[in-house]
């Protein structure tokens, strides 16, 4: 076969491959079913002879929305590339730090943006169990490079247990523009009390119903007193009515009038009496001073309203719907190994009058902060 045979039948199977897989390819790079000038644009790349570029790349030059992406494929294959550092180019975005082959926690688990970086004032996100905190970060942290984001490997250890951010303690996460966790209003003052603190609130009793059912999903291979997880082993012992009648101090403090405990950090767990119960409307009074210094209170049941308003405050634009992360009914098929499928018991007279008497000073928070959002549609 002389060469120009040779040049017409390559032409000839690169359009027909063009052809009959651009539109395919051009879907997974744009994210949509291209246009008809995009597909014949893909065609006249992919086709074009320059020994240089393979023909893919090629095509996906030809149209604007893919430069874009490729120019991102420039970028990821800076920050991941382990090239010599003398003779590589500085980063093309002022505020990025190569990664090399080691990714960050946040970025494996898709938090973070490596193509944004937040301008802003720096935010801490008071995150209290099962009120929607991790859809709420996965939005929020969207909005901030990955390593602009708190590294605290402790952030989900309860601040009855572990004091945060106190004097002579580490306090490296002050230094971070983004940092969240289960950690409590005081413990956020003391990092830094001018930093915009957010925090979402969810009705009280629906709170704690769900906290026991998510407690008892959890895979019971998992549960061992030695590693301090004996909370989720009561859940998984006790009916509901049993869970919430306890007097184990350390989880008291999970389900006992929680938001009050958080706002002001009066804890039964370490000390001879416990304060909320000595003095419960003094308790109140001052978590409603916190409460009322917070600058931004979302509430999980008008979750996108939330969303909208704090994208408002920041000054950002609000996503098209509400992430959902952390779902009970889904957690079993997404992750197996940690979460089995359980149903949801009844809930019986006595649970729910141990139900009124744990949330009997947190209704009058919840009322407080979800009165702003009267009117407003409900989510299910």
């Amino acid at each position: 076969m002389d060469g120009a045979l040779r040049q017409s039948v390559r032409n000839a199977a690169l359009k027909g491959f063009a052809a009959l897989t651009g539109p395919i390819i051009l879907r997974t790079v744009l994210g949509r079913w291209p246009a008809a000038n995009e597909r014949r644009k893909f065609r006249e790349g992919f086709t074009q002879p320059y020994a240089q570029v393979p023909p893919l790349l090629r095509g996906i030059a030809r149209l604007p929305p893919g430069q874009t992406q490729l120019n991102k494929l420039m970028l990821l294959s800076w920050l991941y590339g382990e090239h010599d550092p003398i003779t590589m180019p500085p980063s093309p975005l002022g505020h990025l730090r190569r990664l090399g082959p080691d990714r960050p926690w946040e970025l494996e688990h898709g938090m973070g943006d490596l193509f944004t970086a937040w301008n802003g004032p720096p935010l801490s996100f008071l995150h209290l169990e099962k009120t929607a905190g991790i859809s709420l970060t996965a939005f929020l942290s969207a909005q901030f490079h990955p390593s602009q984001l708190d590294r605290d490997d402790w952030r989900t250890l309860p601040p009855h247990l572990v004091q945060r951010f106190g004097p002579h303690l580490d306090n490296h996460a002050g230094k971070s523009p983004l940092v969240w966790g289960h950690y409590d209003l005081p413990s956020l003052r003391r990092l830094d009390p001018e930093r915009f603190v957010l925090t979402m609130l969810r009705e009280p009793k629906a709170r704690l119903v769900s906290l026991y059912h998510f407690w008892r999903s959890v895979d019971p291979r998992l549960i061992s007193d030695d590693q301090g997880n004996f909370t989720v082993a009561l859940a998984h012992k006790a009916d509901l009515a049993g869970f919430l009648r306890t007097d184990d101090p350390f989880v008291r403090d999970y389900i006992d009038n929680f938001y009050v405990r958080r706002l002001t950090g009066y804890y039964v767990t370490g000390n001879d009496s416990d304060p909320l119960a000595d003095d419960p409307q003094t308790s109140l009074n001052h978590a409603i001073a916190a409460l009322d210094d917070i600058e931004f209170v979302g509430i999980t049941e008008y979750m996108d309203e939330s969303l909208v308003r704090l994208a408002s405050c920041l000054g950002i634009a609000p996503p098209e719907r509400a992430p959902r992360a952390n779902v009970m009914e889904r957690n079993a098929d997404e992750d197996p190994a940690a979460f089995r499928a359980v149903s949801r018991q009844p809930i019986s007279p006595e649970a729910q009058e141990a139900l009124a008497d744990l949330t009997r000073l947190d209704r009058v928070i919840y009322q407080r902060a979800s009165a702003a959002y009267a009117g407003m549609p409900v989510i299910a």
